[in-house]
């Protein structure tokens, strides 16, 4: 009773680390997610930028030639 048989614990500890491994790995691949999805939008909120831009410029430019 004194001196009790040890018990193995590699098992669990390996599929601990598995679970962990693979849960860095989900929240890896989330974050790069994220943000390749604010890069586009980003993107594309600035080519709208540049497009409305263009448009007051050419809008202007015939006010000023009187080519309206």
């Amino acid at each position: 009773m004194s001196n009790p048989r040890p018990i193995n614990l590699r098992e669990p500890r390996t599929a601990a680390a598995s679970a962990q491994f693979g849960r860095k790995i989900l929240i890896v691949a989330l974050a790069m997610l994220i943000i390749s999805t604010m890069i586009a939008w980003c993107g594309l909120i600035g080519w709208g930028a540049i497009e409305l831009l263009h448009v007051i410029a050419t809008a202007i430019y015939r006010l000023w030639t009187g080519l309206l």
